[in-house]
C-alpha cells in the first residue's frame, strides 16, 4: 500500500511539471504592444455623451484631486519597458 501512494505522488508530480511547462511555453499574444489610441466615438446628434469616468466610480471611494494641489516637483520614473522575446 505504501508503494502505491508513492507512485501516485510521483505521477502527480510529473503531471504538474508537464502542465506548468506547457503553460509557460504557450505563445503569448503581444499585439496590444503595438496598438494605437483610436479617436473617440462620435455621438449622434440629439444624444448625450455618457460620463465614462463615472461608470467605474467606487461609491465612497477616492475623491478626485484638484490639479492645483499636486506638487509640481514630484517626478515618478517610468518602469523599464519589457522586451518582446517572441
Amino acid at each position: 500500500m505504501q508503494g502505491c501512494s508513492v507512485r501516485i505522488i510521483q505521477l502527480l508530480a510529473v503531471v504538474c511539471v508537464l502542465v506548468l511547462t506547457a503553460c509557460a511555453s504557450a505563445e503569448r499574444d503581444t499585439r496590444y504592444m503595438h496598438s494605437e489610441q483610436r479617436p473617440a466615438l462620435k455621438i449622434p446628434a440629439g444624444m448625450a455623451t455618457p460620463d465614462y469616468n463615472m461608470q467605474m466610480a467606487i461609491p465612497g471611494g477616492i475623491k478626485p484631486v484638484d490639479a492645483s494641489q499636486i506638487d509640481s516637483s514630484f517626478d515618478a520614473e517610468r518602469p523599464p519597458q519589457l522586451d518582446d522575446t517572441h
